[in-house]
């Protein structure tokens, strides 16, 4: 321990819950929760255009399976996929939003070399 550095504080860098600073346990912290996010948003498109297909669709696929009611989860299986697909369809729209806003937003240019100056190789 450093001097003039409390026990207190030091302890409070080491708990999980505080990855609110900097550094390479904070960014993967972030990266997770927009992860999680993110599949919590897919997932929820997903079963929305599923039940929309067919109220309740994972049970009803699960209770078809059960009593051997197979055009039940045919049925179910269509829905489900529908909504996948649905969850899919999504989740490219935004990378294709994403990407058409990266190429409006992002200006680097082709670099003209400044005359007269050595040239500068990587590697």
């Amino acid at each position: 321990m450093s001097e003039g550095a409390s026990p207190d504080r030091d302890a409070r860098r080491i708990v999980p819950g505080n990855l609110h600073g900097h550094g390479l346990g904070a960014a993967q912290h972030r990266a997770a929760d927009r992860r999680a996010l993110g599949l919590a948003v897919l997932s929820t498109i997903s079963t929305s255009a599923a039940n929309d297909k067919l109220p309740e669709a994972a049970a009803s696929f699960y209770r078809g399976l059960a009593t051997e009611d197979f055009p039940l989860v045919a049925k179910a299986g269509e829905a489900l996929t529908h909504g996948y697909t649905m969850a899919f369809v999504a989740a490219a729209v935004m990378f294709l939003a994403g990407l058409a806003v990266m190429f409006l937003a992002v200006n680097a240019g082709r670099q003209q070399p400044t005359e007269g100056a050595p040239p500068v190789h990587l590697g």
